[in-house]
């Protein structure tokens, strides 16, 4: 037991430790603190940073039937099994956690649809705390929160996080002790709230998904109807990310592994707009 958090510690050091020297002498990018947003990506504004990693890309689409005449696309062209490739667009990447933009009360709403009902990899929208990720330094290693919608391909394991693969709402508000039930059973799972949606909607049809982050409560509808209804407390500040990639994660066995569907045709996100709202 005793290996495996020294093994831990040191994982988590090695990842702030590279991210720092890759991204924390960058400029720093992303929103500032403000109001709102209400963009209908006619352009990729000062809003959005974008990261793009192998045969993968962010689109601007022409298309009469999007609100403002186009839509974004994160897009997995093609990737072979042993390869990452990675589409997103995101607020935060060159930002330290303190200066992320987001904190209740809130609202969000966009318009999304997918390339297929399953596919590989993962994809989805988060407003979250982007632990141990791109871009984060040493002070920005916290246990993970987030708040949205993601699926994963049957191939992955979230097991060891409390969540499943598939299409789903959801809402995760981790501690420092769910932190190490990654690698120790016997530590409690973060509090995950989670609604299925595989076979619910034809999602490569538009659908409106709409988030209201208050300090006490989440709640998530699609196309009006209530998925979730979480009262948990996140603070915040969370970051807003948009992806697409080929991302094949394993948390069961008290380890973590990461692996890469294959990816043979164009696999896609679409986001025809977003707006954010802050409340009072």
């Amino acid at each position: 037991m005793s290996f495996i958090l020294i093994g831990l510690i040191a994982f988590l050091l090695g990842v702030s430790v590279t991210a720092w020297f890759l991204f924390g002498n960058r400029m720093r990018m992303g929103i500032p603190a403000h109001a709102s947003i209400d963009d209908d990506f006619t352009t990729l504004d000062k809003f959005w940073a974008t990261l793009c990693i192998g045969d993968a890309r962010v689109e601007l689409i022409d298309d009469a039937s999007a609100r403002g005449g186009k839509f974004a696309r994160t897009v997995v062209n093609q990737a072979a099994d042993d390869q990452l490739a990675l589409a997103q667009i995101d607020d935060y990447i060159y930002r330290p956690m303190a200066d992320f933009a987001w904190t209740p009360p809130l609202t969000l709403e966009t318009r999304m649809r997918f390339s297929s009902n399953q596919g590989p990899g993962t994809v989805g929208l988060f407003l979250w705390n982007n632990p141990m990720g791109l871009g984060a330094e040493l002070a920005d290693v916290r246990p993970m929160k987030w708040i949205g919608m993601y699926r994963a391909s049957p191939t992955s394991d979230f097991s060891a996080l409390g969540e499943k693969t598939g299409l789903r709402a959801t809402v995760l508000n981790g501690s420092w002790f769910n932190l190490f039930a990654l690698f120790m059973p016997l530590f409690p799972k973060p509090p995950v709230y989670e609604k299925p949606l595989d076979g619910l909607k034809d999602w490569t049809e538009w659908h409106t998904f709409h988030i209201e982050w208050r300090a006490h409560q989440i709640v998530i509808t699609i196309d009006g109807d209530t998925m979730i209804d979480a009262h948990e407390r996140i603070k915040g500040p969370l970051g807003l990310v948009i992806w697409y990639d080929n991302n094949q994660p394993h948390t069961g066995n008290n380890k973590l592994d990461l692996c890469y569907d294959p990816v043979t045709e164009p696999a896609y996100l679409d986001i025809d707009y977003l707006t954010i709202q802050r409340g009072e």
